[in-house]
């Protein structure tokens, strides 16, 4: 699978490899990221500014997340310096901070 990775194709295992030696390693799951919640209250602030684009929960948190709209993008938001700070977080615990946040 890394040789297709890498546009490589073999007629049979390469027999020097940790897989095919039957040495494979786990490696460990990373880190969550974890959310600023200085840019989320900067977030939330921002949505008295643009109610339109981020009036609601899912939209604030689609910002957050990096997910552009047509909204988004006629609001020239995915220019701010705060779209897709928290990309890496999983869209569902954004979402449930955001919420959280607006009191939703």
């Amino acid at each position: 699978a890394l040789c297709a990775a890498f546009g490589e194709t073999l007629d049979a295992p390469c027999g020097r490899c940790s897989v095919c030696l039957g040495e494979r390693v786990e490696l460990p799951a990373p880190d969550p990221p974890e959310v600023d919640l200085e840019a989320l209250e900067r977030a939330l602030a921002l949505r008295v500014k643009h109610p339109e684009t981020l009036g609601n929960p899912r939209a604030t948190a689609r910002f957050l997340a990096g997910l552009t709209s047509p909204r988004l993008g006629a609001a020239r938001l995915g220019r701010h310096p705060l779209y897709g700070v928290a990309a890496g977080v999983p869209f569902d615990e954004l979402l449930r901070l955001v919420e959280d946040a607006s009191g939703s």
